[in-house]
């Protein structure tokens, strides 16, 4: 918790936060969506758990580690190196619509998109 006058800063904690092993992935990628969260949710992140990782020697449904879940974001990586992903703030079922408390996003054009609901 912070001292009475101490501002909490994104460059304070967002090595913490986020720690996304992809290649085109950075600070400017990780303040953009601190910020896109904290403004959009009204929320502070306070901390990120890694749920899943690709591996393509072992090719599991990542629904089975993501499904039923609680504000599930979701970061990829595409062969062209742009960033995108998706965040929910529900409890993240299959096959269900985006929810007012979701949105898409693009890291690598700086851009989020609302569900339209």
């Amino acid at each position: 918790m912070e001292k009475e006058g101490q501002e909490k800063t994104h460059k304070s904690y967002k090595d913490q936060i986020f720690n996304v092993q992809l290649p085109s992935f950075n600070d400017k990628h990780k303040i953009f969506l601190l910020e896109m969260l904290e403004n959009r949710f009204a929320k502070n992140v306070l901390h990120t758990k890694l749920l899943y990782k690709y591996d393509s020697k072992n090719p599991t449904n990542f629904h089975e580690y993501i499904d039923e879940k609680q504000n599930i974001c979701l970061i990829y990586e595409t062969k062209d190196g742009l960033i995108s992903g998706g965040i929910s703030l529900g409890t993240l079922k299959k096959k269900e619509n985006l929810k007012e408390d979701s949105i898409l996003f693009s890291l690598s054009n700086e851009i989020f998109f609302e569900p339209n609901v």
